[in-house]
């Protein structure tokens, strides 16, 4: 059995949770292809899409809130997929021919779940369409399809085209994180390795897959005002990554990274994720049971995954870098940390590779 994945490296959690949900298909003999969509698939205007997305994004946070809310309403979504429609003349013929043999198209990026799919359709007799929803809450249009086989959303129930009542569901799906955040971790060996005192408090600060500029304030202010060890990630700002390796010394007070791997042992050693709103970040941090401070959201995308994080009183968000201090000091010297990660354990299984990739491929087998 062959899928092929729609997905893009805008952000790093749709290309990531794809690898996460891959790895998980290979267990059941399912060959898996995760090209970039619009790397691979389209022209200019929209091969550039990744990086204008990160660009976007950083530079222009208000800009790409007007475009989510307006792209929202239906009616603007369906003008923009006639506008790619106007751009791709053979209905992405060559790009499917990479493709034959395909069983299913699994989506994990809202913008491949509409004019992409009608494509495939054209190309593929038949072909089982599956989306999985990667947001905490709050979707975009883009998200749903009607004439999908199947959509599954991580806190909800299952979509399915023809209506059919389904049974034994979990009590949720979760988000696909990678193999890794199933592990169990000795927060004490940890440290020993990562070469952090017994008892420091870790403050584990992400910027996401680009990195984020507020990072640099934030660092600032914690490694001369508290006593706690910091763990900063960069993602691929290499810019912020330099500025941090200059500006302060490694070793008893704080540790810097740019892309890392082994993301599952840094929320593992850390106390406190401080953070952007990014669903894959806070899912790895709600599986790892780090309460959660969210300092940055992009407009309209991203304030869902806000609001889900304190509904359920398991972090907080604030622009405000006095008030994100002074809830990192209440949570790490109060009972406040400890009411957090017993909102937290309510999510521990939020890993649904496992459940969704079984669910995914019993699906198959059974239509």
């Amino acid at each position: 059995m062959k899928i092929l994945f729609f997905t893009s490296q805008t952000g790093g959690g749709h290309m990531t949770v794809a690898y996460a949900l891959a790895e998980e298909f290979k267990k059941y003999g399912i060959e898996c292809s995760l090209p970039d969509f619009f790397l691979e698939a389209t022209k200019k205007p929209f091969y550039n899409f990744p990086k204008n997305y990160s660009l976007i994004t950083q530079n222009f946070p208000l800009f790409w809130g007007f475009l989510w809310y307006f792209t929202n309403w239906k009616i603007w979504y369906h003008y923009l997929n006639k506008i790619v429609e106007f751009f791709t003349p053979h209905y992405l013929a060559d790009f499917f021919e990479k493709y034959k043999d395909v069983k299913a198209i699994i989506s994990l990026h809202p913008l491949l779940n509409h004019f992409p799919f009608e494509c495939a359709q054209r190309f593929y007799k038949e072909i089982k369409f599956i989306i999985v929803g990667i947001e905490l809450q709050k979707y975009h249009t883009g998200w749903f399809q009607k004439k999908a086989d199947l959509i599954i959303y991580p806190f909800g129930k299952p979509y399915l085209k023809n209506f059919k009542k389904l049974k034994n569901l979990p009590p949720y799906f979760g988000i696909p994180l990678r193999e890794e955040f199933d592990f169990s971790y000795n927060k004490e060996e940890l440290k020993e390795i990562y070469g952090i005192e017994k008892n420091k408090k870790v403050v584990l600060i992400l910027g996401g897959s680009e990195g984020w500029g507020k990072i640099e304030t934030i660092v600032k202010k914690l490694y001369k005002e508290r006593d706690y060890f910091l763990i900063c990630v960069t993602g691929r700002n290499l810019e912020l990554y330099n500025k941090l390796k200059n500006n302060f010394s490694e070793g008893k007070k704080i540790r810097i990274f740019s892309y890392y791997e082994k993301m599952a042992e840094l929320f593992a050693l850390s106390d406190v994720a401080i953070l952007k709103a990014g669903s894959l970040s806070l899912s790895e941090a709600i599986c790892s049971q780090v309460p959660i401070l969210v300092y940055h959201y992009l407009y309209g995308q991203e304030l869902g995954n806000i609001q889900f994080i304190t509904k359920e009183k398991i972090g907080f968000y604030t622009p405000n870098i006095k008030e994100l201090i002074f809830y990192l000091d209440q949570i790490l010297l109060t009972d406040l940390g400890f009411q957090l990660k017993k909102n937290l354990a309510k999510f521990k299984a939020i890993n649904g590779r496992k459940r969704i990739a079984q669910f995914i491929y019993r699906f198959l087998q059974e239509n």
